[in-house]
């Protein structure tokens, strides 16, 4: 933390450290990237996969998803 004065008053003023800030955006980045990233491996499996019938995890890499139908 750091003390500034103002106004002849002393105040404390928490500044997060550029850590707090990188996780910050990550935590906000991340999903969207996650969402995106499985709506285009779903939009090139559209014979494989359905996101009606299947759970996001059945988009597993590689051919064939990992399981048979």
């Amino acid at each position: 933390m750091e003390i500034r004065q103002m106004d002849n008053e002393a105040s404390l003023v928490a500044r997060p450290s550029p850590g707090i800030h990188a996780l910050a955006l990550a935590g906000i980045i991340g999903p969207i990237v996650f969402a995106v990233a499985f709506v285009v491996q779903g939009l090139f499996r559209l014979n494989e996969y359905s996101a009606v019938a299947e759970p996001v995890s059945a988009l597993e890499a590689g051919p064939g998803a990992g399981f048979s139908r």
